[in-house]
């Protein structure tokens, strides 16, 4: 079991925004769409550090950021035939915090060490 199967499955909107999606980045193989929450944390050294979570009930964003640590983007990613998708205008209302273009590389490269 991979770290993306303990996701869960997303919605018919979001099968919409998956197929609109042009830029493909390599994740491991799946064949249904998955949502989850991410924060991207900048650590002391200057390094940016994807966090994901599976989208449940009762879970924010803000759960998510360990003491003494900066969270500096949040939001929504999408992974499904070998693309990430961040969805765009959907951060993070505990953080107060939005997704950037270059999450998407992060956390492409996460899921690809």
């Amino acid at each position: 079991m991979t770290a993306l199967d303990a996701f869960l499955p997303t919605t018919a909107a979001l099968h919409r925004h998956l197929a609109a999606e042009t830029e493909p980045e390599p994740t491991p193989d799946r064949k249904d769409p998955v949502l989850t929450k991410y924060i991207v944390l900048a650590t002391k050294s200057g390094h940016e550090v994807p966090i994901l979570a599976p989208q449940v009930d009762g879970l924010n964003h803000s759960d998510l950021v360990p003491d003494n640590c900066t969270p500096v983007s949040a939001g929504f990613a999408m992974f499904a035939r070998g693309q990430v998708i961040i969805l765009p205008n959907m951060g993070s209302l505990t953080l107060n915090l939005d997704p950037r273009p270059q999450d998407k590389r992060l956390i492409a490269n996460l899921l690809n060490s």
